[in-house]
């Protein structure tokens, strides 16, 4: 079978219907393509490093998957398959790297036994390509967003994990649930049964620049000023009084795409007692249909829009939100776009795309976004990209947004299992058994399969391991390890982490108070309250009938 590959191997796939192979980028070495990633060198030394230039402190940018061992050439030893969404990018290559890290640990000393794959398969890839069926891989994990984890328990491709966690109570003395924060039920928990572990922590913070509002005599946001709370409405006047000193969007800046406009719209109606399903005699409706919605919505949004407070985009690509794109669906085209725009009284989309971008450096220019007003972010900015002039406020209202991501255990649907033990005969798998064609090679197979998958779950958020908080800590926007145990113990207890520790006591999921949603694939893709946000900006409709509009979708 060749010599045993000890370190990986990153390679780039083939185009399959040109039958061209996949190409072999080489091993960690200088010059080849392999970069170190930022703060690598902070990462805990493992065991069985021989030197730091490895796959788990080094990655390849143009890699689609790693191996390790004899992937392609020995069909002798077992398969170990993992799937991961993250850019292989420096400011996200944390994820995948830690994941290496994991996986040579529990494997890299038993290479004849055992070959390894991560890829690397994109967000789109975790939660819809194929799995599980037919000539399909079905990995022994998969690592997804939590709102794509829906849609693969519905097309029944993720077992529940009720009973590894009673197994890992008995030999542990502690239920694994109990040491998650509280949200995670709303996050991982699908019809009575928890469908993933939780392994990445997203958090959205309110960054602004002290030296700005001390220099206007305003008095600074909660925690930091005299007031104890504050509103949307607070928000709004301040990033409107910073704009109207600094220049026209230099009020707030917020990210335009990844559905982050949708983050904030639900913060909106969230802090206003609304919400973004409502369930009535077993019907499932839209819940914004609330007047203090649309109210929060001409007070807020639509002031920060029309008085030039707020800019949105990204570099390059400034004019995305407001140009409809990413991609726009058919609801979105008919719905949002279809409007005449009032040119007079509202800003044309042209008008905001040309808002400046540019944002002026107050105090010292160290922070890669030290402008003077508001900027909504990813986590939290490393300390050694700090600003003395850069504070963190609280959140607006009584929430800030919390996502995540878990671990799955994928599953062949119920027809097709052959692997289903006896403390699973319950729920959706009651009264099933093995389909009459598994054979007991099949069902060795699969036993294994399972099982390493949960061992490699097991090693990924086990809270004596560097891996879960590494991953938190070590990408571009730092946030938090979902392990309450952790959060509560050095360094997360220090003064330098207080934000982050902050805005997990009032983070919640945007479909809170619903637990996860099958159809949040397609809330994604037809974005209703994106319709409902360009509606109440550009149509000639009052913002009721905007709400109106993107319920209707949602329904």
């Amino acid at each position: 079978a060749g010599a045993v590959a000890e370190d990986w191997i990153a390679w780039k796939e083939g185009n399959k219907d040109a039958l061209q192979p996949d190409v072999n980028l080489g091993v960690p070495s200088e010059g080849n393509g392999w970069h170190k990633l930022p703060r690598a060198d902070a990462y805990a030394p493992l065991w069985w490093e021989k030197q730091t230039l490895n796959g788990y402190r080094y990655h390849h940018p143009g890699a689609d998957y790693y191996t390790l061992g004899n992937w392609h050439e020995d069909a002798s030893t077992t398969p170990i398959e993992v799937w991961q969404p993250f850019d292989d990018s420096p400011s996200q290559g944390a994820v995948g790297a830690n994941m290496r890290g994991a996986l040579q640990s529990l494997y890299g000393g038993n290479l004849t036994s055992f070959r390894v794959k991560l890829r690397n398969a994109g967000w789109k890839g975790v939660a819809y390509d194929t799995i599980c069926r037919d000539d399909a891989p079905c990995p022994n994990s998969i690592l997804l967003g939590d709102t794509q984890l829906p849609a693969r328990a519905a097309a029944q491709n993720t077992m529940p994990l009720d009973a590894y966690f009673d197994r890992f109570l008995e030999e542990h003395m502690y239920r694994l649930p109990d040491d998650w924060p509280n949200m995670a039920y709303y996050q991982y928990n699908l019809q009575s049964s928890w469908m993933a572990v939780p392994l990445l922590t997203d958090l959205r913070l309110l960054r602004f620049n002290r030296t700005t509002l001390v220099n206007m005599g305003e008095d600074l946001p909660p925690p930091h000023g005299s007031r104890t709370s504050w509103t949307w409405e607070d928000f709004t006047g301040l990033a409107c009084r910073i704009a109207s000193r600094h220049g026209p969007g230099s009020g707030v800046k917020v990210a335009s795409d990844w559905d982050e406009d949708f983050k904030y719209a639900m913060l909106l109606a969230q802090s206003n007692e609304a919400f973004l399903v409502r369930r009535r005699e077993g019907q499932r409706t839209c819940g914004l249909r609330n007047s203090s919605f649309a109210d929060v919505l001409n007070r807020t949004w639509k002031r920060l829009v029309q008085d030039r407070c707020l800019s949105a985009g990204r570099a390059g690509q400034e004019n995305t939100f407001w140009r409809g794109v990413s991609p726009p669906s058919r609801a979105f085209e008919q719905i949002a776009l279809a409007p005449e725009v009032d040119t007079v009284f509202i800003p044309s989309p042209d008008t905001m795309a040309n808002l400046s971008q540019k944002y002026y450096i107050v105090g010292q220019p160290n922070s890669s976004h030290a402008g003077p007003g508001f900027f909504f972010t990813l986590g939290m900015e490393h300390s050694d990209q700090a600003s003395d002039d850069i504070l963190y406020a609280d959140m607006p209202g009584n929430f800030t947004f919390l996502g995540g991501s878990g671990l799955i255990l994928p599953s062949y649907a119920e027809e097709l299992a052959c692997y289903m033990p006896d403390e699973w005969r319950i729920g959706r798998y009651a009264g099933l058994t093995p389909p009459g064609n598994c054979s007991d090679e099949d069902r060795r197979r699969e036993t294994r399969r399972v099982d390493e998958g949960w061992r490699i779950m097991h090693e990924l958020t086990d809270r004596t391991k560097p891996w879960v908080v590494q991953m938190n800590t070590m990408k571009a926007g730092r946030t938090l390890p979902p392990v309450t145990s952790l959060i509560n113990k050095p360094p997360f207890i220090s003064q330098e982490w207080q934000p982050l520790v902050q805005a997990m006591d009032r983070a919640i999921p945007s479909i809170y108070p619903s637990q996860p949603l099958a159809e949040s694939g397609g809330i994604e893709s037809h974005k209703p309250l994106r319709i409902t946000l360009l509606r109440a900006i550009y149509g000639n409709v009052s913002t009721e009938q905007a709400v109106e509009d993107g319920g209707g979708v949602l329904d």
